[in-house]
């Protein structure tokens, strides 16, 4: 037990390499979106890209902490997924019903110029000092390949006001200290140790 606690304290203190990107961009055909984030990400080894309702996120650090969550999870073996980028929605969300947590996922632009606001995060999984990777990959390549075949804007939309406070408070049920929390990579992660529910099968 020991020895556990040791290793995720390192896991948990450990740097994860990640960049995000957030801003505007129309996406009139969902699958054909995520299918060119998954495309750019295959051509870097190693690198998860994961794009997020930005309307829903409080900020760079609870992005940065749902990754931390994540990849410490697929390590110690308490993942709920094999897709560590749908891992990371799990955490973001702060459930642990696939189902549920894919509400904080993109969706599709309803009608014509209707442009979403979508906050990407990019990631490597692969650690300097793990024997595959003697440098910090630079991500900056893998973000400008993603604005370039998405066509995303950058713009300041993960900056809270007043109804984006009151849409993530109402989403995750929190009141607004705990919602601060939320913003400080705090609160992510309720029901963490709750059973599998329907859906939440590895390998989906």
């Amino acid at each position: 037990m020991q020895n556990q606690e040791k290793y995720l304290e390192r896991e948990q203190n450990s740097k994860i390499n990640t960049k995000i990107l957030a801003g505007k961009v129309r996406i009139p055909n969902l699958k054909a979106f995520l299918a060119t984030l998954k495309s750019v990400a295959s051509n870097y080894d190693g690198v998860v890209v994961q794009a997020l309702n930005a309307d829903l996120v409080a900020g760079e650090e609870h992005l940065k902490s749902a990754v931390q969550k994540a990849v410490r999870a697929e390590k110690s073996g308490r993942n709920l997924t094999s897709d560590l980028g749908l891992e990371v929605l799990l955490y973001a969300a702060g459930r642990r019903q696939i189902g549920r947590a894919l509400e904080i996922g993109v969706s599709a632009s309803e009608r014509e110029g209707d442009e979403k606001s979508v906050a990407v995060v990019i990631f490597d999984a692969v650690r300097e000092g793990e024997g595959k990777r003697e440098k910090e990959l630079d991500l900056e390549a893998v973000a400008a390949e993603v604005k370039r075949k998405t066509g995303l804007e950058e713009e300041a939309v993960l900056e809270l006001n007043e109804a984006k406070r009151e849409r993530i408070k109402k989403f995750f049920g929190v009141t607004e200290a705990e919602l601060r929390a939320v913003g400080k990579g705090e609160g992510e992660g309720k029901g963490e140790g709750e059973g599998k529910g329907e859906g939440e099968g590895k390998g989906e």
